[in-house]
């Protein structure tokens, strides 16, 4: 059974008891993002970090991020 729970509801839920988050965005164009997708559909089509910080910034402000050395990932403190 897969789980797929929706970016917003992961945010709600964390927004429930949580001042504070630290999350990490993590692109597609990842190594890692591109060897999962391959083994199965892309149920993210429209998953980019402009939708990441609009989700995120409903319930958090998304002002503090660092981009990781070496990865096209970046994480946020919220």
């Amino acid at each position: 059974m897969r789980l797929r729970v929706p970016l917003e509801n992961l945010v709600v839920f964390l927004a429930r008891d949580r001042r504070y988050v630290t999350a990490e965005f993590v692109p597609k164009q990842d190594t890692q993002v591109r060897g999962l997708l391959a083994m199965r559909e892309d149920v993210l089509r429209e998953f980019d970090e402009k939708s990441f910080k609009r989700a995120f910034g409903r319930l958090f402000d998304t002002g503090e991020r660092a981009l990781a050395v070496g990865s096209s990932r970046t994480l946020y403190w919220m």
